[in-house]
């Protein structure tokens, strides 16, 4: 979801974690991530929400900013 951070600058901050690295994979391991892509939404590092699979990206932002109130 290229440019995705644009869309939700000033409401969050979008991280990427890639699984080939040792950071990635405690991300993974952390979240318990098995779909590739999956949308974690943390707040005060709890998670809100969880989406799984490639979304239609005006429903992804339109979840985020939801999520985001």
């Amino acid at each position: 979801m290229d440019g995705i951070e644009r869309d939700v600058r000033g409401i969050g901050v979008v991280l990427r974690a890639n699984f080939h690295d040792a950071v990635g994979r405690q991300l993974v391991q952390r979240y318990g991530v098995t779909v590739v892509p999956t949308f974690v939404l943390l707040r005060s590092g709890q998670e809100v929400w969880r989406l799984e699979g490639v979304p239609n990206r005006a429903d992804l932002v339109a979840r985020i900013r939801e999520a985001s109130k």
